[in-house]
Formats: structure tokens, C-alpha cells, sequence
């Protein structure tokens, strides 16, 4: 299976600075995005800290997706201990985190990890699906019948993430 994937980062019109982070390991067939949560210290830090460290974890995992399933999701719990630990030591950082959207591509299948609204997509024939499912508090809300898809698009409450890695 060949996968294409593309890159870019943008600031944005409301923020001074960026805090994603992605990383393409074509080698180790890993994709990784991460958005450092705005508002919170450090965002950038986390971001970049969480994609380095499932990287790392991942290095020398098997081909076979029986066994890098459960390497991906070691891999991510990883990196929400380091993001935690990294802003427990430091003042300046607490509280930093960060969403987090994975792929590893392993025997011809794509193994997916998924922590807050960082979407992941599938382009097939022209069309765009969306594989994961946002982790906010009003994705939550209609996906337990709380709210109804119209309700939430109404809401001013549409940004606030219920998982995260790192806080």
C-alpha cells in the first residue's frame, strides 16, 4: 500500500505563535500531528515533546499490526507521561498539553491513535471521511443525545477539549 501525505502549519489569524507540531517518519512509517493546546503554557513544547517521544517508543516495533496496535497506544500513553512530567518540572510549562493524531502504517494497514479534535481523514475517490471522533465537549454531548449536531453548532462551547495529552 502507498500512502501520500502533506504537511503545513499555519499560525492562524488569532494567534502570535504556532504551537503544532508534525512529524513524517516515511522509514518507520509513522504520521503524527500534534496541536499544542492554545492558551495553556508551552503548547509547542508539548506538541513537539509528545510526536518526538511516540517516535522514539516506536523505533524497532515489528511489522506485524498485532504487535504495533499495542505499540502505538504504549507509545501515546509515553508521551502523555513525558508532556505531564516535563511541566510537573517545571514552572513555566505546567499545565502545557497538547491534542494528538497518529498513524502507523504496518503490514499494509493503518494502525490509528486518536487524544482531542485533531481530526484524521481518508481521501478516497475525491471525497474526504473523517476516521476519528473529536474529543470536545460538544462532540461528547450529541454523541450522548445531550445536544442535537444543530445545538452544538449553535454553542459558544465548541473548543473545549475533553482529552488531551500532557495536562
Amino acid at each position: 500500500m502507498r500512502w501520500k501525505v502533506e504537511g503545513r502549519t499555519d499560525v492562524g489569524r488569532t494567534r502570535s505563535h504556532n504551537e503544532d507540531f508534525f512529524l513524517v517518519d516515511e522509514a518507520l512509517g509513522l504520521y503524527v500531528v500534534c496541536d499544542g493546546m492554545g492558551g495553556h503554557a508551552a503548547g509547542e513544547v508539548a506538541s513537539r515533546t509528545a510526536a518526538e517521544t511516540i517516535r522514539s517508543a516506536l523505533a524497532g516495533v515489528a511489522d506485524d499490526p498485532a504487535v504495533a496496535g499495542p505499540a502505538l497506544r504504549a507509545a501515546v500513553e509515553r508521551a502523555n507521561q513525558s508532556v505531564h512530567e516535563l511541566g510537573k518540572a517545571d514552572r513555566s510549562k505546567r499545565g502545557m498539553g497538547t491534542t494528538c493524531t497518529a498513524m502507523l502504517a504496518r503490514g499494509g494497514k493503518a494502525i490509528l491513535a486518536h487524544v482531542g479534535d485533531s481530526r484524521l481523514y481518508v481521501a478516497r475517490h475525491g471525497e474526504l471521511h473523517q476516521l476519528s471522533n473529536d474529543h470536545t465537549f460538544l462532540a461528547e454531548a450529541v454523541r450522548q443525545g445531550v445536544l442535537t449536531p444543530e445545538q452544538a453548532k449553535a454553542s459558544d462551547h465548541g473548543n473545549i477539549v475533553t482529552r488531551a495529552v500532557g495536562p
